[in-house]
């Protein structure tokens, strides 16, 4: 895998009217799943998992690895899709990152064997087929491939991307089960990816999430009187009218794992958060931590408007 090799990416924060009216272009609807990014390689000699930043993960994914061997062909085949792992219909990233962070494979075969459950691999796409370079074919057809590969596979674990009705239906039911959101495809959208440059967002692919999330600056620590433990931390944002920072609020419901790396890495940081709606000065209602975002840097943290009664 070469490094920042990344396939394009959907459109985030289209408005909802809009997407709805695509509906007489023909769309595909699917579930966007809340996990790790992963591309896999199938070669002649077995298979390879990577991260999204060119990473390669080791055996603590054999029970993917083996079923995709039935994939082997003298030619390559590279696929992408989404490590996650389902809670109650919901997708759980923390026990996805713990298996893939923890130290030593047979710790995290463990973890999967006897204390959350084995990751599963939803295919999203395909970059190479059996040699041919087929990323930029019409999305119907990759969806189409997709299904035959994942036949192909025959394993409870690797599965294709979930398929929805229409749109209003998926709408309601990602309001209603709490889904990370939905992305939607039109029929005729072409994929394309790039190496060490931006990666590409193109019309055609669209990415809606019921509850808002974003990147947010720590940009102090306050901790409990006397001690190194965090109590709470401020975050900013950059506001993309004014180009500086504004303060965003506090927040400090974290579990003690979470508590002991705020209190570790160097500021300013990056988290995720998901939040119902902003109020006026920019603060977050019914906010709640994602994950800490080691990949972001805090010029990446824009907010999506200008707020006008910022503290």
């Amino acid at each position: 895998m070469p490094k920042g090799f990344q396939v394009a990416k959907p459109i985030a924060g289209e408005p909802l009217n809009q997407l709805l009216n695509r509906t007489g272009f023909g769309q595909i609807v699917t579930r966007k799943r809340n996990g790790w990014k992963v591309y896999v390689l199938i070669h002649k000699t077995g298979v390879k998992f990577f991260t999204s930043n060119g990473n390669e993960i080791d055996d603590r994914l054999i029970h993917l690895k083996q079923p995709l061997l039935n994939l082997r062909n003298k030619k390559p085949t590279l696929l992408f899709g989404e490590l996650h792992l389902n809670e109650n219909n919901r997708d759980n990233i923390y026990w996805v990152e713990t298996i893939l962070k923890t130290r030593g494979i047979i710790k995290a075969q463990d973890l999967q064997n006897f204390q959350y459950s084995h990751l599963h691999l939803t295919l999203l796409g395909v970059v190479v087929y059996e040699g041919n370079v087929i990323i930029n074919k019409r999305f119907v057809i990759i969806r189409n491939l997709i299904q035959k590969i994942a036949n192909r596979v025959n394993s409870q674990f690797v599965i294709p991307m979930t398929i929805l009705k229409d749109l209003p239906s998926a709408l309601a039911a990602a309001e209603i089960d709490h889904w990370e959101g939905l992305v939607i495809y039109d029929l005729t959208y072409q994929n394309t990816y790039s190496i060490g440059g931006r990666t590409p967002r193109l019309e055609g692919c669209y990415k809606h999430k019921p509850i808002k999330e974003g990147d947010f600056i720590i940009t102090e620590r306050i901790l409990y009187p006397g001690t190194r433990r965090v109590r709470e931390v401020v975050l900013h944002q950059f506001d993309p009218q004014t180009s500086g920072t504004f303060n965003c609020g506090k927040f400090g419901c974290f579990n003690e794992s979470t508590r002991r790396k705020l209190a570790r890495i160097k500021l300013p940081a990056v988290i995720e958060m998901s939040f119902t709606s902003r109020h006026p000065s920019g603060a977050l209602c019914e906010a709640r931590f994602i994950r800490i975002r080691a990949d972001k840097t805090p010029v990446q943290c824009i907010a999506p408007r200008h707020f006008e009664n910022v503290r």
